[in-house]
């Protein structure tokens, strides 16, 4: 069974020199690194290039975090915070004063939490894309999954 939930914590651990797959037929998530040829990464790609179950999940450039943080500024409330956040983004080294920010104005949960909910969002989209059929593994997972379909529905 693949799991949404599963698939959104692949995307929040994604980093330079490691692709994620899905196996469609185990729900299993499996990592090859692109940066070393160690055997078991030689065979496992074998695997991968063989078999049509595998699908690679997005990659951190294709998340793009940048417009997550943004959307985030967007939805406060405190329209001071909003500001600063955003002014935050259009620095150097945006993402580290962005972060900053939001540890200095108590929000750091906040925004983990919407940027958790923005990967399950990327990961119905990506599943959606592919015909990939998927589950939750909460009751209010699910509720927060068929609402976002109803958008996801009226934007195909």
């Amino acid at each position: 069974m693949v799991y949404i939930e599963d698939i959104a914590d692949a995307l929040d651990g994604s980093m330079d020199c490691i692709e994620q797959f899905l196996n469609t037929d185990t729900g299993e998530i499996v990592y090859l690194m692109s940066d070393r040829a160690l055997e078991e990464d030689t065979e496992l790609a074998e695997e991968i290039e063989e078999k049509d179950c595998y699908r690679r999940l997005p990659d951190q450039y294709d998340l793009d975090e940048w417009h997550v943080m943004e959307d985030f500024a967007y939805s406060l409330d405190n329209k001071e915070y909003a500001q600063e956040l955003l002014s935050r983004l259009n620095r150097r080294k945006a993402y580290r004063n962005f972060k900053d920010a939001i540890n200095y104005y108590g929000i750091a949960q906040d925004y983990y939490h919407f940027r958790y909910l923005a990967y399950i969002k990327k990961a119905i989209d990506w599943c959606h894309y592919r015909d990939i059929v998927y589950y939750t593994k909460t009751d209010e997972m699910k509720k927060f999954c068929e609402e976002y379909e109803k958008v996801w529905s009226i934007r195909c």
